[in-house]
């Protein structure tokens, strides 16, 4: 009787990281390919070569610090699969689509999947997949505020609406580490927090788009090396991991920035004022004063940010060169809270000049003089308040007598 070999799509990823176990296996010529089952994953039923197999191994288990997107992804870019893909597989279920992007915040569409059927099918414990979220790792975050997505406004209500999945940054050299030590790359929970710009570790800017080919629409994607899953860009396929320089700041200047004290400082006054507002959101924290904190520097930022009857975003009246950023879209700056809304980078500028303007620490920030239209070093808050215009001057009193320094 004449034979056919198919080849199975498990042993072809594990072929791949092992060649020792990949394998053939003969088929009749008169059976049908659904109906062959391989002889090293016998739980898998292959329905032909170009198919990937109805239910998948989990192969990858969970790392401390990951978030929950980064867990899927490794699996999943194992097989070739997008993470919509790779559960609607893993879980059987055809109802997880567009809906359950947000699998990071884990929201109240997805929560009972994650409750209920992906810790079986996914060999770990339901504590230990809600860790992997924010909504659960932070209980005080907000899903108004704090979550870094992009935002447009409604026309008819002039309410803020907020649209896509949540979007991520990342530090290089964690990634660059990840793979040195010879394990998966994988996206830290914390990068996925709407108040971080600083990456916790190394007291560096996060960045939110690949330094190679320079596309702020392309996202990081998982792949399999043959050892490892890696971290490359969407669109022209770099490493992240291999990418060492600043975001919006040119490999000459980086390398003048990084060695400059002043910038050191000013980045680790940053660093700190996140620190707090990460604790302010920790489950276990009920200090009322950081809680008045995290609602103060959200408020300033959200007037710092905002733009109003024609005129510019007060952000945009000052510049700095160890703080650099691009203006965001009209779309976001006319969002009455466009603190969620906004690039990474230039919320890590708000930050920094906030912490200019009330800490009084190292200030590397220039403001344009309303009037002789020339630049001041070391702006003050009367510099803030000379761009503003009367009701965004009154917003800020009322910020300030609302949350007094006594507050603090």
């Amino acid at each position: 009787m004449f034979v056919s070999t198919v080849v199975c799509p498990a042993c072809l990823c594990f072929g791949a990281a092992y060649p020792n176990t990949h394998r053939f296996y003969p088929l009749p010529s008169s059976a049908e390919p659904r109906d062959a089952v391989c002889h090293i994953f016998a739980q898998v039923r292959c329905r032909d070569m170009q198919t990937t197999p109805k239910r998948l191994p989990i192969l990858f288990k969970t790392i401390r610090g990951e978030v929950f997107s980064s867990f899927v992804g490794r699996n999943a870019c194992f097989y070739d699969m997008d993470a919509n893909s790779f559960l609607m597989e893993v879980i059987n279920d055809g109802a997880i689509g567009e809906a359950y992007t947000d699998f990071d915040f884990c929201d109240h569409q997805l929560e009972p999947i994650i409750l209920k059927r992906l810790p079986n099918e996914l060999n770990t414990t339901k504590n230990r997949l809600l860790s992997l979220t924010l909504s659960h790792s932070f209980s005080v975050l907000s899903d108004e505020e704090l979550r870094y997505s992009g935002g447009v406004s409604n026309i008819d209500t002039y309410e803020d609406l907020y649209s896509g999945p949540l979007k991520h940054a990342w530090c290089g050299r964690c990634l660059m580490e990840d793979q040195s030590k010879g394990r998966d790359q994988y996206m830290r929970l914390l990068w996925s927090l709407g108040t971080n710009t600083f990456c916790p570790k190394h007291r560096l800017p996060l960045t939110s788009h690949c330094l190679n080919c320079f596309d702020r629409a392309a996202k990081p994607q998982f792949a399999y090396d043959g050892k490892q899953s890696v971290i490359i860009c969407s669109r022209c396929g770099a490493n992240l991991g291999s990418q060492l320089g600043l975001q919006n700041i040119s490999d000459r200047n980086a390398l003048g920035i990084l060695s400059d004290r002043s910038v050191k400082m000013a980045w680790n006054a940053v660093v700190r004022l996140e620190n707090t507002l990460r604790r302010s959101l920790a489950s276990k924290i009920t200090d009322k004063r950081l809680t008045l904190f995290r609602t103060f520097i959200i408020e300033f930022s959200n007037i710092l940010l905002k733009s109003s009857r024609g005129y510019m975003p007060m952000i945009e009246h000052f510049s700095s060169a160890a703080f650099p950023n691009r203006p965001d879209p009209a779309n976001v700056m006319k969002l009455h809270r466009p603190y969620r809304a906004t690039s990474v980078a230039t919320k890590r500028k708000t930050h920094a000049l906030i912490v200019a303007l009330l800490k009084g620490c190292t200030n590397l920030f220039t403001a344009r003089a309303p009037v002789k239209n020339i630049w001041s070093r070391a702006p003050t808050m009367q510099n803030l308040r000379d761009e503003m215009s009367p009701g965004q001057n009154s917003e800020l009193d009322a910020l300030f007598v609302k949350f007094p320094a006594s507050a603090f």
